[in-house]
């Protein structure tokens, strides 16, 4: 009987949803909360229900999923992300065939980064607590936390 739900003409292999919410979490690494919230809020991905009400997602909810996990990650909200998502949806695009650009990190960006080091590395051998923080938190402001870590405080 389910089989007979799940299956039709329109669906090709990758919309067959036949993933359960751990795979989901596994392949994404989005937790199952943050699933669940984007679906009751913004209705993405778009899982099926089997009959005792459990989701199911295909391929393609997953590698939604995966971008709007990207999007996110490249500083955008999630709510900005299915916007974007609806406006290619709506001039007719597949949001997962469009090629986004990426923002390259630009040259004076590594200068901005060596300055962030040298301030909070002055700061920390003055022994002003306060302008160490600050220092972080224009860093943590302005680049993803990995960068921040990596650049400033390994490095400094």
């Amino acid at each position: 009987m389910m089989a007979n739900r799940f299956h039709s003409a329109h669906l090709s292999e990758g919309n067959l949803p036949v993933f359960n919410l751990k795979a989901v979490v596994q392949e994404t690494g989005v937790s199952a909360p943050t699933l669940r919230a984007w679906e009751r809020r913004y209705g993405l991905p778009r899982p099926q229900r089997t009959p005792s009400g459990r989701r199911l997602y295909s391929r393609r909810d997953i590698e939604t999923v995966r971008w709007m996990a990207q999007r996110v990650a490249e500083g955008m909200t999630i709510g900005q992300a299915v916007a974007l998502w609806r406006e290619l949806e709506a001039d007719g695009q597949d949001p997962l065939c469009v090629p986004l650009l990426s923002r390259p990190e630009p040259f004076p960006a590594a200068v901005d980064l060596s300055r962030l080091r040298q301030a909070w590395v002055d700061a920390v051998l003055a022994f002003r607590e306060s302008a160490a923080d600050n220092v972080l938190n224009q860093a943590f402001a302005l680049y993803p936390p990995e960068t921040v870590c990596q650049e400033i405080l390994l490095r400094g």
